[in-house]
């Protein structure tokens, strides 16, 4: 389903149906016979839903291990990014529903399916990790669980989304996003809050509670994805060539965080003209082939292959395990890196790192124009630029000068 239709059935659908929802729960609230059905269990069942973006799953980790020492963690999430949960490996695969809302009818169909499969798990928690969707809210308010925790506007106009939360996070727009999720988590620890405790939560998050576990590739995986690479280009020699990943893709979230690729086309070109022992390796889903193939043909070198589609996501780690550095646009990629700690060298533009930077071993080259970022969750991630100055400053030589140093260190020529 198009971004844009989903935004907008989000907010004319979303508000009123909020509005009226959040009316109908207090009122069954009021009655005894509006009673979520007892967990038998000893430890308690939280439901986490994360949707749409695929980084924002890596950086909510640190909050998903503070929720899981007290809870056993579900999962609610769109089809396309159960991948990652596969990556973070936290929450059990039978425990995880997911939504298929590339079809609309699948769409409405998983997500009442995804209501009678929540409210079978007899919930106790659930954590809306998305900023301000009413779409997730309703979900939220209807799953069955006891307790619900999201971000709650406050004083703030225009992000209304009805009043189902029990526990109300306040959403911070000067802190990184992995920090308001673990925020959220903490926010669990009231067990009946107060108005003297709003907003939540009143605690400090240092920097330390936000890294990311790195994890381990085994040589066998290693070898096998050398392999692979071997498969698109039979000269590959791991001893010798330097493996430089390139993911000109942003996705359809959001275009105007793409640099173009004419930047990517010399990049590569400068790349492969001072290192003759690089390999550049282009990544991407399979959707997203035939725009990197043309991408490749104008490059026109042997040492520069199209791997987009070429492996599953669950395989991606094993190709960072083995690269030297990655630049990439703002975009799912540069989080999965950091889960090996790869050199990564992000692009923003419509968008802050300060917000939504990688938790790994990443350089952030963003211009700081006075217009940018442009999108946030006050404006759910909706821009009315059309000519993306904040990518387009970002100069090529100013990107190689990074590539450059990095590639120089560990010895490529």
């Amino acid at each position: 389903m198009n971004v844009d239709r989903m935004r907008q059935i989000d907010y004319w659908l979303g508000i009123p149906l909020c509005f009226i929802s959040s009316w109908f729960i207090k009122l069954l609230k009021w009655f005894t016979f509006f009673k979520p059905a007892p967990n038998t269990l000893n430890k308690p069942k939280a439901l986490i839903i994360a949707l749409s973006e695929m980084g924002s799953i890596v950086l909510a980790e640190p909050a998903l291990k503070q929720i899981a020492k007290n809870n056993e963690l579900y999962f609610l999430t769109f089809k396309r990014s159960q991948g990652v949960l596969d990556l973070l490996n936290i929450v059990p695969n039978k425990n995880i529903f997911c939504i298929d809302a590339d079809n609309p009818q699948k769409f409405i169909k998983d997500s009442f399916s995804s209501l009678t499969w929540a409210r079978k798990q007899q919930l106790e928690w659930v954590v809306d990790l998305e900023l301000f969707s009413r779409y997730s809210a309703l979900l939220s308010a209807f799953c069955g669980a006891k307790q619900q925790v999201g971000f709650y506007p406050y004083c703030n106009e225009g992000l209304y989304r009805g009043d189902m939360m029990s526990h109300k996070a306040a959403y911070n727009p000067h802190i990184h996003i992995s920090k308001n999720f673990l925020a959220m988590a903490y926010a669990m620890e009231i067990k009946q809050p107060k108005a003297s405790s709003l907003p939540l939560s009143k605690v400090s998050i240092s920097d330390s509670c936000t890294q990311l576990q790195t994890r381990q590739i085994s040589e066998r995986q290693k070898q096998q994805m050398q392999q692979r690479i071997r498969d698109f280009y039979s000269e590959y020699n791991p001893t010798s060539h330097h493996i430089v990943l390139i993911n000109s893709q942003g996705g359809d979230l959001l275009p105007m965080r793409n640099w173009g690729q004419e930047s990517f086309l010399r990049l590569s070109k400068n790349i492969l003209r001072q290192f003759s022992q690089v390999l550049i390796v282009m990544t991407g889903s399979s959707s997203e082939h035939s725009a990197i193939e043309k991408l490749v043909q104008k490059i026109d070198n042997s040492r520069c292959i199209n791997f987009a589609g070429a492996i599953h996501l669950q395989q991606i780690l094993s190709l960072y395990a083995i690269s030297e550095l990655m630049v990439s646009n703002d975009s799912g990629p540069n989080h999965f890196a950091a889960l090996v700690n790869l050199p990564t060298y992000t692009l923003f533009g419509p968008e802050t790192p300060k917000l939504y930077g990688s938790l790994g071993q990443t350089t952030n080259i963003y211009k700081k124009l006075a217009c940018s970022p442009c999108v946030s969750a006050a404006n759910h991630r909706k821009t009315v630029c059309q000519d993306n100055q904040c990518m387009q400053q970002i100069s090529v030589d100013e990107v190689f000068t990074h590539v450059n140093i990095q590639l120089s260190a560990c010895g490529a020529k």
